[in-house]
């Protein structure tokens, strides 16, 4: 993946790295600007560190991340990888990071605050996933996704409004707010799910409604029965903390047909048809390596420290696509002003002792 480096991170501490060790909700500035209050761990001395970072790095924050000077690190993660089997994601019972065991995650004692967790019972035993972690996955993909979240109407601004439901064939265009670079096959899936399913869309439209002024991240999941789910976590007993959900299967687009397009589109790639599993597919370029972006170091940092403004938002590629859907089909990204086609069969910084609480 592309060099990342976050100027706010790098001047946090001098030399150590650190590691993302918790999230502690989302805060809305004086400016309207939306920041994630994350919590990093000196990984030499372990000394805790708050930091208010913008909205449009949630799709990289994953717990165990680390950075050394400003730099995002994706090896060496802490836990092990996991597969299982969750009945419905709907239904879970609901615990706060208080009810967590020392042994399982060793958030500071009597500090560990009251973020909101979703506990499921799976054959492999009972899988605790924090509820951002869970928003992070379902629906921010990229910085521009992030800054809609907690915007009212933000996800409008993305693309141009169609009906949702069951439709046998759906055309989807996306407008200039998202980023050409950000469009696959992966996330012009993901998008037609949120607007097109009703529960999704439902389930979007909760973040910002039951986070605004709170201390915590909240929402109503919504229902994916059978789902299978591949993270990264850790375990105590029979309990799993999620500190990154990989992959999560099950969903179904209410369309047979997607056609999705760009207003700055030019050129035509196609993604061969897929059994579901495969949570990374890209597709070939007609034109070869030499239609693809140049690899390149950049800072993503912008100057917008929140979600005030889309202005100049930057592709933030997963570390592993999380977007699995049963029977991917074909797409292509149509010519200038185009469409693509894609086929679903069946459906400022603080010391941890200053801040008291981890979540402020």
């Amino acid at each position: 993946m592309k060099r990342m480096v976050f100027k706010s991170v790098a001047k946090l501490v001098t030399d150590d790295p650190i590691e993302v060790f918790w999230l502690a909700g989302l805060v809305c500035n004086e400016r309207n600007e939306w920041k994630v209050r994350t919590v990093y761990r000196n990984k030499r001395t372990d000394e805790l560190i708050s930091s208010l970072e913008p909205i449009g790095m949630l799709p990289l924050l994953t717990l165990g991340t680390w950075f050394n000077f400003g730099e995002l690190k994706t090896g060496n993660l802490p836990g092990e990888r996991v597969e299982t089997i969750v009945p419905d994601v709907g239904r879970p019972e609901i615990i706060t990071s208080a009810d967590l065991p020392p042994e399982l995650y060793p958030l500071p004692v009597g500090k560990a605050g009251n973020q909101r967790l979703f506990r499921y019972r799976t054959v492999k035993g009972d899988v605790l996933i924090p509820a951002i972690e869970l928003v992070r996955v379902l629906f921010v993909r990229n910085r521009a996704l992030a800054l809609a979240l907690m915007r009212p109407a933000g996800l409008e601004q993305l693309y141009v409004p169609m009906e949702p439901g069951q439709q046998d064939k759906m055309k989807l265009q996306f407008t200039r707010e998202m980023p050409k670079s950000a469009i696959g096959h992966d996330l012009a899936m993901n998008f037609a799910w949120i607007i097109l399913d009703r529960d999704a869309r439902k389930s979007w439209d909760s973040v910002l409604r039951k986070t605004t002024g709170q201390s915590y991240v909240f929402f109503d999941p919504p229902p994916i029965r059978n789902s299978i789910w591949t993270f990264r976590g850790v375990h105590h007993g029979n309990q799993w903390l999620v500190l990154e959900l990989q992959s999560i299967q099950g969903r179904r687009l209410p369309v047979r047909t997607l056609e999705y397009g760009h207003p700055a589109f030019v050129k035509t790639i196609s993604v061969g048809k897929g059994d579901g599993s495969d949570s990374g597919s890209r597709g070939s370029s007609s034109g070869g390596d030499k239609d693809r972006p140049p690899e390149k170091e950049y800072d993503v940092d912008d100057g917008e420290g929140g979600s005030g403004s889309y202005r100049g938002a930057k592709t933030v590629d997963s570390i592993e696509s999380p977007f699995c859907f049963r029977e991917q089909g074909k797409s292509r990204k149509g010519e200038k002003g185009g469409r693509a086609t894609a086929k679903e069969e069946g459906g400022g910084r603080e010391t941890a002792a200053e801040s008291q609480r981890l979540e402020g």
